[in-house]
């Protein structure tokens, strides 16, 4: 019987783990400067999605943050999260029930059936239809409406609202409206573009589809355009535990606000606390395995899998096998929604570094690239232990930089070779990243710490040292003006950021190489801006202190719900 409940346990540890991967978002701070050229915001997925009730003519420019009405309407992002969920006493009674059921028959399709019955509900008045079409009415507020503007044009001023679940080409016939919109009302000839995590995907089809005719300068900001380790492993049911990656996951991730991190560290602190980990991880692998066949095809389908906006984010070598294992048994009834996504991944995910390569070297699109790293993905798979911002993997979101696994260093004969073959300055100070083998190295910017969701103000000017610029700006030759004062600083190409007391992240201090030099540049105790960085430390026990209010009052319930499981069953 003890043995019985580890095993119980251990699945709870799985289905938090895999459920994780359900909670990629981005958001982004309101922040203005003034360039030449209108700027156009392509956010991320953390866009308002609302039921066929909501009226946005009732409540203009108001938000479920605002207005407790406006919330009732909300379906997305989730007004009860799957932690809400799972905390629930009936629902854990439930889960206990089927547990025990398929343990005695042997039948995990009972265990299955119960996860999916938990869980569907809760995404489906967001699923699309087998077209990849809304159906129920279910809609975004209306466009931001540009304003007519003599000049000097805020990075967010012209913010573009699309509805994420949609094919990125149809949210791009609406991009192309909106950009022609900003044209007319501001007399401009062109725009300027920022997409950011899966709003790279939609800048990237737009590119691809329109050229860059009406764009100045693109600007690709912690990006999902070239696919996503944690929608691939979701996608394809490549879900397996590992105690070190779940261990290293909970003490390096640097977004420690997100749900997947709320759910992993509740789940694997409960069953710390009662000394299963070992076990429970081992477990945990066997227990999946014979649960997913019969619970992950049909729970992506019932989550994110109806959503052509989200298999955007699938890269292109684990398409097909996404395809056949979401669609194996219902390619008819999904027909229309699967030649969307072909199309998508032929024309633009496919083909996109060589898109984008023809772009900026024949057709004279300038660009600039931000990737981020040293926080790792969500340990779902083997593949979890790649360099990442917490929820994309550097070598993706940089086109192609070479770094060591997450956690480690180049090794010294690495170190050598690459400085041999003349790639010492496109490499990290830390000895973790090579900037060389990136599609374009010279106009790839590197941020360290700085967790998927953050976007500092110190990134802001460089953004607007970029579109200020009359030529392509490269990580050698850019020059932004201090906030406070006149003087202009260099950004190197790699930089490390530290947050303040309010967990702002715009302390930079460098970690890069001397242009001029080709030597490291040490860290003086002051940032990019002449302001000293926050204690190490100090910041060390603030976080510390932040993880164990957020996550102490669910692991205790789930200890004391396994407790009366215990006592009801005489173990000890």
């Amino acid at each position: 019987m003890k043995n019985n409940i580890r095993r119980f346990l251990a699945t709870v540890l799985a289905l938090l783990c895999a459920l994780s991967a359900l909670s990629l978002a981005a958001s982004a701070a309101s922040v203005k400067y003034d360039v030449d050229y209108p700027v156009i915001y392509v956010s991320g997925k953390f866009t308002y999605i609302y039921d066929k009730d909501f009226d946005p003519d009732i409540h203009p420019g108001e938000s479920a943050y605002t207005d407790p009405n406006i919330r009732a309407h909300q379906l997305y992002p989730l007004t009860t999260s799957l932690g809400d969920i799972f905390n629930d006493r009936k629902v854990q009674s439930q889960i206990v029930l089927a547990y025990n059921a398929s343990n005695l028959t042997g039948n995990w399709k009972i265990f299955a059936d119960k996860i999916y019955e938990i869980i569907e509900p809760v995404y489906r008045e967001l699923r699309l239809d087998g077209n990849g079409n809304i159906t129920n009415g279910s809609h975004v507020q209306n466009l931001i409406q540009p304003k007519a503007h003599m000049g000097g044009y805020g990075i967010q001023e012209f913010q573009f609202t699309y509805d994420s679940r949609l094919d990125p080409f149809e949210n791009v016939e609406k991009l192309n409206q909106y950009i022609n919109e900003v044209i007319r009302v501001t007399g401009k000839s062109k725009v300027n573009l920022i997409g950011r995590c899966l709003g790279t995907t939609l800048v990237s089809t737009y590119l691809t589809k329109y050229g860059c005719g009406k764009v100045e300068t693109a600007i690709f900001y912690a990006s999902a355009f070239n696919g996503v380790q944690e929608m691939d492993d979701f996608f394809t049911n490549n879900i397996q535990f590992d105690p070190a990656r779940i261990e290293y996951y909970i003490n390096h991730q640097s977004d420690v606000n997100n749900d997947g991190y709320y759910l992993i560290n509740s789940g694997w602190t409960a069953l710390k606390s009662l000394g299963f980990t070992g076990l429970g991880v081992q477990t945990a692998n066997d227990v999946w395995k014979k649960t997913a066949p019969y619970l992950m095809a049909r729970l992506v389908r019932a989550t994110y899998g109806t959503w052509p906006g989200h298999w955007a984010m699938i890269s292109s070598g684990a398409y097909e096998k996404a395809k056949e294992y979401v669609f194996g048994d219902c390619k008819e009834e999904y027909a229309g929604m699967i030649k969307k996504l072909d199309k998508y991944q032929k024309e633009v995910m496919s083909v996109w570094p060589q898109t984008l390569k023809r772009l900026v070297e024949k057709d004279g699109l300038r660009i600039a690239i931000f990737a981020k790293y040293n926080s790792p993905l969500m340990p779902l798979s083997n593949m979890s232990g790649q360099q990442a911002d917490g929820t994309v993997e550097l070598r993706t979101m940089s086109l192609g930089a070479d770094s060591a696994p997450i956690g480690s260093e180049f090794t010294s004969e690495q170190l050598r070779e690459k400085r041999a073959q003349g790639k010492g300055k496109y490499l990290s100070a830390d000895n973790m990243v090579d900037a060389s083998t990136c599609l374009f190295p010279d106009y790839t910017w590197f941020l360290k710490d700085v967790p998927h969701n953050v976007y500092p103000k110190t990134i802001n000017r460089l953004f607007m040292t970029i579109f200020h610029s009359k030529t392509q700006v490269t990580v050698w030759n850019n020059k932004i003006t201090q906030e406070d004062s006149s003087e202009t600083i260099h950004v190197p190409q790699f930089v490390s950021g530290k947050a303040n007391d309010n967990g702002e992240y715009f302390v930079y201090e460098i970690i890069g190489t001397d242009p001029a030099t080709d030597q490291l540049i040490v860290d003086t105790g002051k940032d990019l801006e002449g302001v000293i960085p926050p204690d190490p430390a100090e910041q060390q026990q603030k976080k510390a202190t932040q993880k164990k209010n957020m996550f102490q009052a669910f692991a205790e319930k789930v200890i004391e719900f396994i407790g009366k499981i215990m006592n009801l069953f005489n173990i000890r």
